[in-house]
């Protein structure tokens, strides 16, 4: 019985992180640049506030901290779908593929999705 509360709490917790990419994904650009840019700041201040007027770091630190934000919320699904599979019994080797095999198909839905979102282009990174 437990083992299928563990699942329905990662299936759970799975979905919620897709609503969040979802929600991440749907805005449309401008207000995704102000969400990243805000937490540059705080990275900039934290720093060094001396770096505050150096535009050309300020938008490679802005890159950097989009980067990371995708790369964590994509390993917490990861990992998330990894837990969920290590409840059945199958080998190591179909987990590990299972997982990338599900990440890489909402990643790209995910893509797919922001080209309909004004300014997602993937060249406004």
């Amino acid at each position: 019985m437990k083992i299928h509360i563990l699942r329905a709490v990662l299936i759970f917790l799975i979905f919620c992180s897709f609503a969040i990419i979802f929600g991440f994904s749907n805005q449309d650009g401008e207000k995704s640049g102000r969400i990243s840019g805000k937490v540059t700041e705080m990275v900039i201040k934290f720093f060094s506030e001396e770096l505050q007027n150096n535009q050309k770091l300020e938008v490679r630190i802005h890159k950097i901290v989009r980067k990371i934000a995708h790369f964590s919320i994509y390993s917490l699904v990861g990992f998330l779908i990894m837990g969920l599979l290590k409840t059945y019994e199958l080998k190591e080797k179909t987990r590990v593929f299972m997982s990338i095999l599900f990440g890489f198909i909402y990643a790209s839905t995910d893509e797919i999705h922001q080209l309909f979102i004004p300014g997602r282009a993937r060249t406004n990174y």
